[in-house]
């Protein structure tokens, strides 16, 4: 496909009245801040398009005027490129690259189909195009048909608006307007624009916005976006400590049952039905709940997910450094004078730390114990949890695996209080 394809250039203009007019010649002509685009149709059509630039880095209009100068009445419609081509870098950018349109009052996020499209009928408010951290958004009040959701390639996407035909009579004209917004996917800016739908962190957004708003309060204090993620990190655990303490307190009960659960499984080794209900009577005389130990990290996980959500998305954490990380949007790597295999010549570094962290909790959570069948599992546990996390979050950004890395070693602490009080 060739990027420089005039029928594929934001605010390419297809068929109106059997002429296209993405390849036909204007007269041109700039004025201080427009730049105007003239042409004189056979059928009696005359075309103006008047680009409209502002004192903002992030939007222009577009003013398109369509005169009929013939004697009879004519009737016209037209399809208009909202957005094609942004820049997908990296297989991981194609990842967040999505079509965004506003059609009859609902917000849409896909990624089109290939060959024709995919073409939705009903209001165009706006669509366009967004990739990691940026958008290119088209939005109009003008009477529209639909919009046409493409997929060119696997790196290229279009949105294309097409406008109900309209009649002009002799000697009249219909104006439509239309505004484009190129610039960072940041619900305050955006929200200027009348596009603050076009953001969105995913299901847990609510969250997402709260984590973020936290973020920015550390960040006006402490200028360094690094010390902000470790004290937003520090703020949620304390904000969640009276529900980990009666997890930790929990899961000390449990502990102390040990011996009561072991004369159980070897009194009922071959009964499996009574063990399990001799179990739940044990844990109801001494209103335990052997799940317990479970709540901290449930009740991290929301909120792990809408921060990862968040930092994916958000532009605040791009480039920032701390200590060696130079930023806090991508991996800690640190470049090696080797090559390793399936590592390559550089190493994650925080992954690996906070996998450390977590068998260092999870030895603080535990009690020295028989060599029992259940404790060789609750130890083999302990080995497989931090290797399964340092492999789903080796290349996550830096700022991600600080939150968790920070939360680990606060929760290592807390158990170690709780634990042996």
């Amino acid at each position: 496909m060739d990027i420089d394809d005039p029928t594929e250039g934001i605010f390419s203009i297809g068929e109106l009245g059997g002429y296209d007019l993405s390849r036909i010649r204007y007269d041109t002509n700039e004025k201080g801040k427009e730049v105007v685009f003239t042409t004189q149709l056979k059928n009696g059509l005359e075309v103006t398009k008047r680009y409209i630039f502002h004192n903002s880095l992030y939007h222009m209009e577009l003013e398109l005027y369509i005169r009929n100068t013939s004697e009879q009445l004519l009737q016209a419609g037209y399809s208009i490129i909202a957005g094609s081509n942004i820049d997908i870098p990296t297989r991981i950018d194609r990842r967040y690259a999505q079509i965004v349109s506003d059609i009859s009052g609902g917000a849409r996020r896909d990624n089109g189909k290939k060959g024709k499209g995919d073409f939705v009928d009903g209001i165009v408010n706006y669509t366009g195009l967004q990739n990691k951290y940026f958008s290119v958004i088209a939005k109009t009040s003008t009477p529209t048909k639909g919009v046409l959701l493409k997929q060119l390639d696997s790196n290229n996407l279009l949105s294309q608006i097409e406008i109900d035909k309209f009649v002009i009579n002799p000697h009249s004209g219909a104006s439509h307007n239309f505004l484009l917004y190129a610039g960072p996917t940041k619900k305050e800016i955006m929200e200027s624009y009348g596009l603050g739908s076009a953001v969105s962190y995913g299901f847990f957004g609510g969250i997402s916005k709260v984590l973020l708003a936290g973020l920015k309060l550390f960040h006006r204090v402490f200028r360094n976006w690094g010390v902000a993620v470790i004290l937003l990190s520090v703020c949620t655990n304390l904000i969640l400590f009276p529900l980990s303490r009666k997890s930790y307190e929990s899961m000390k009960k449990v502990q102390e049952l040990q011996p009561h659960m072991e004369k159980l499984r070897n009194d009922h080794k071959d009964n499996p039905h009574k063990l399990n209900k001799e179990m739940m009577e044990l844990y109801k005389k001494y209103n335990v709940n052997p799940m317990g130990g479970c709540l901290p990290l449930l009740l991290q996980m929301p909120i792990f997910i809408a921060l990862y959500q968040a930092l994916m998305r958000s532009l605040d954490l791009r480039g920032a450094k701390f200590l060696w990380i130079k930023d806090l949007s991508m991996p800690d790597a640190i470049h090696l004078p080797f090559s390793m295999p399936i590592l390559g010549n550089s190493i994650n570094i925080l992954p690996i730390l906070m996998a450390g962290a977590m068998v260092f909790q999870q030895q603080a959570s535990m009690r020295k114990s028989s060599g029992s069948a259940q404790a060789k599992q609750q130890q083999q546990m302990m080995i497989m949890m931090p290797v399964i996390f340092l492999f789903i979050m080796y290349n996550f950004p830096s700022g991600l695996v600080l939150y968790w890395l920070t939360n680990t070693v606060l929760t290592m602490f807390e158990q170690r209080a709780i634990m042996h009080a």
